[in-house]
């Protein structure tokens, strides 16, 4: 394997500009910012997370071909031949906007999750759907906060089956967040601010609501994985009857990411390596991210199937993409990535 990255290592998949893309990936000699560049139609790709932010300002009579997105430094005509700007395989892979688009992933990416009644549609309880059909997330959910939940009613105001009463105390909370942080503490793990906000925010819990009966956990516990993949499961998420659980997963190389398994980790706690690694979908980049798409998605599978309350903006943006033919359908069987 090359110590730099080069067009074969990308996904192509993931750049949509003229049709017969030639792809370059570039890396800014002074402050070694990532891009990709389509030589045959001129774009720039010049944010590896927004790949919709194109540009296709291109001066080929000028020492300066194109700016850097991040610095401004000057990026000359011959960019392509300069082996200055060629990013490293480190460099590139530094985080999962890098990643994605090598698909280098611990597990194959897939996401689990409920159909979207008239726009998605899931073949059991849950449906398993290509991780790269998935919508943009709009940016207001990207929220550390979760403001936008907050500003949700409590969910027993729709139905009584998630009255107050059924959700752990404050001091249970409480014990909770300070147990895993202890333990992550002794394995060494960093976890992320917005974990510890979203899972152990009792007012934020209460404004939740999920179609299968999901919960989160109150009381969280780390799990060693294997030894031949490093790292630790922190599962947190549950279906009622144990069909499908959901895990942060970490490990040194990448930080963090959310797993998946039609099962629980509980389960899966004594399947060899090789056998545990096909039973595992990587299914978000992030614990902000996967929160993000998971809450957006349940609350949409009430508001589509009761007709009431309306859509957000957020949740409008998020069918269209449906609307425009990408179902994401996807099988166990098929062999995309």
């Amino acid at each position: 394997m090359s110590d730099y990255i080069h067009e074969i290592d990308l996904d192509h998949r993931y750049f949509s500009c003229c049709g017969n893309e030639g792809l370059a990936p570039l890396c800014c000699p002074q402050c070694r910012h990532r891009m990709v560049v389509c030589y045959e139609c001129d774009t720039l790709y010049g944010e590896l997370d927004r790949l919709d932010r194109r540009s296709h300002q291109f001066d080929w009579n000028s020492s300066t071909l194109f700016p850097c997105p991040a610095c401004g430094a000057s990026i000359g005509p011959n960019c392509f031949d300069d082996k200055l700007l060629r990013p490293t395989r480190a460099e590139w892979t530094m985080d999962w906007a890098g990643r994605r688009l090598i698909n280098a992933y611990p597990f194959p990416p897939a996401w689990i999750s409920v159909d979207l009644p008239g726009y998605r549609r899931a073949e059991a309880t849950y449906g398993t759907f290509h991780y790269r059909s998935l919508p943009s997330l709009p940016d207001s959910l990207r929220d550390e906060t979760f403001q936008w939940i907050h500003l949700w009613p409590r969910a027993e105001t729709y139905d009584s089956r998630w009255s107050a009463d059924r959700f752990p105390s404050l001091d249970e909370y409480e014990l909770g967040r300070a147990e895993l942080i202890a333990a992550a503490r002794e394995a060494c793990v960093e976890l992320p601010a917005e974990l510890l906000t979203f899972l152990f925010d009792r007012e934020l819990q209460l404004r939740l609501r999920s179609p299968t009966d999901c919960s989160y956990e109150t009381r969280p516990q780390l799990r060693a994985a294997p030894a031949e993949m490093g790292g630790w499961f922190l599962p947190f998420f549950i279906d009622s009857q144990g069909s499908a659980e959901w895990a942060v997963y970490f490990h040194n190389d990448f930080g963090h990411c959310v797993v998946a398994a039609l099962s629980t980790f509980e389960e899966l706690q004594e399947t060899e390596w090789d056998q545990l690694h096909e039973k595992i979908r990587f299914c978000s980049e992030s614990f902000l991210e996967f929160v993000a798409r998971m809450t957006l998605e349940s609350e949409l599978w009430f508001r589509l199937t009761e007709q009431h309350p309306p859509l957000t903006p957020a949740m409008q943006t998020y069918v269209y993409h449906y609307e425009t033919g990408r179902d994401g359908a996807w099988s166990w069987d098929e062999e995309e990535w």
